[in-house]
C-alpha cells in the first residue's frame, strides 16, 4: 500500500508540474515542489536520482547546458535547466539522458518512461566483455503487486547506420527458469551471450528484458525494459 501511495505521489508531482509549466508548483500545503528536470531536443527529462553504472562511455559530450530557470519552474528552452549551468549530457535513447553532476553521471528521463515504469526499476549493466555482462535491476517504489520475476530471454541489438539490428534470433529455444528480482534493493544477473553470438565487436548495443510481476497462477503483468552499452577492446 505505502509504495502505491508513494508511486501516486510521484504520478502527481509531474501532472502537477507538467501542467503548471512556467508557474511555480506547491502542494496542497503550499509548498514549493522542486523536481530537477532540463529540456533536450524539444523533450523535458526529469531526474530519476539513479546513478548510472554504464561502462566503455563514449568520451565526447553530446551537448552542455547553457541556460537556466528557478528551480520551482521547468525549462522551457533546449539546452536549459532548473538547477545550473555548464552540465554536459550524453544522449542513451528510450527517453533518457545521462547528465554529469560532481563527477557522476545521473540518469534523467521523460515523463512518458518514467509514468510507465509500474514496476520501479531501472536495469543497467556492468562488467562488460564482448563476450556477456552483468545486469543490474535496482527496484525502488513502483506499483509491485506480486514476485517480480525475470527469465533467461533477453534481446540484444546493435547500432549500424542509425538503426538497431536484432542480433538474436526470434525462433531461439529458452530455458523456463524463473530469476527472482528482490524487491527494494539491487539484483544482479550474469549473462553470456557468447553462446549465440560469440564475441561481439566494438560498438553501441541495446539490451532488453522483459519482466513479470507473477500475482499467482495465470495472473502476472509484463513490461520489457532496456539499457545501452558500449564495447570497445
Amino acid at each position: 500500500m505505502k509504495k502505491r501511495i508513494l508511486f501516486s505521489l510521484i504520478l502527481l508531482c509531474f501532472s502537477l508540474l507538467i501542467g503548471c509549466q512556467n508557474e511555480p508548483t506547491t502542494d496542497t500545503q503550499g509548498k514549493v515542489i522542486t523536481t530537477r528536470a532540463v529540456m533536450v531536443d524539444d523533450e523535458l527529462y526529469f531526474e530519476t536520482g539513479f546513478e548510472s553504472p554504464l561502462t566503455g562511455r563514449c568520451g565526447v559530450l553530446d551537448g552542455t547546458i547553457t541556460s537556466t530557470v528557478p528551480e520551482n519552474r521547468l525549462p522551457t528552452e533546449n539546452d536549459q535547466s532548473n538547477f545550473g549551468l555548464d552540465y554536459g549530457y550524453q544522449r542513451v535513447g528510450d527517453g533518457s539522458i545521462e547528465i554529469i553532476m560532481d563527477d557522476k553521471w545521473m540518469i534523467f528521463r521523460t515523463k512518458e518512461r518514467m509514468v510507465e515504469n509500474q514496476f520501479g526499476i531501472l536495469m543497467s549493466v556492468k562488467n562488460v566483455t564482448p563476450t556477456g555482462c552483468t545486469i543490474v535491476f535496482q527496484q525502488s517504489g513502483g506499483n509491485v503487486g506480486g514476485e517480480l520475476q525475470t527469465g533467461p530471454n533477453f534481446k540484444l541489438f546493435r547500432k549500424e547506420n542509425d538503426r538497431w539490428i536484432n542480433l538474436i534470433p526470434e525462433d531461439t529455444v529458452w530455458n523456463s527458469i524463473a530469476y527472482l528480482i528482490n524487491i527494494g534493493t539491487t539484483t544482479e544477473m550474469e549473462l553470456n551471450w557468447s553462446v549465440f553470438l560469440g564475441e561481439l565487436p566494438d560498438g553501441e548495443y541495446k539490451l532488453e528484458k522483459e519482466i513479470m510481476d507473477f500475482h499467482g497462477p495465470g495472473g502476472y503483468d509484463t513490461h520489457s525494459y532496456s539499457t545501452y552499452f558500449y564495447i570497445s577492446k
